[in-house]
């Protein structure tokens, strides 16, 4: 599995969408169509569009922007920023994601720091 299927993975299952039971490597999606939500879209990790299009990617950013430990999401041209703190085990864990690259694209960064901040998320939970 390429580290894009791995991080299309994450990002799904951070949204909530299940991977369904009887062994298809499918994800049900809920996801916009004709201005409405649309049900029962089963999809594969490799057709996922977290990293090539902005209708897939914000939605989890205002997901993130809307988690009670987030207390910074800022999107400008280029740059994505993400500040977290999260109290667990009596000790305050940092995240800060602040990055612009040259020779990346403004979603490729973007898609990075979506992927880094769900990482930590999970790994401090």
């Amino acid at each position: 599995m390429s580290d894009l299927e791995e991080n299309n993975i994450l990002i799904a299952e951070f949204m909530g969408y299940i991977k369904e039971e009887d062994g298809h490597p499918y994800y049900n999606l809920a996801i916009w169509k004709n201005d409405a939500i649309s049900v029962g879209h089963y999809i594969t990790s490799q057709e996922m569009g977290y990293s090539a299009s902005w209708d897939w990617l914000m939605p989890v950013i205002e997901k993130i922007f809307l988690l009670r430990d987030v207390h910074e999401v800022k999107l400008n041209p280029g740059q994505l920023v993400i500040g977290a703190c999260m109290i667990k085990d009596n000790y305050t864990h940092h995240f800060h994601y602040n990055d612009f690259k040259a020779t990346q694209t403004w979603i490729d960064v973007s898609h990075e720091g979506v992927v880094k901040f769900i990482k930590w998320q999970k790994d401090k939970k």
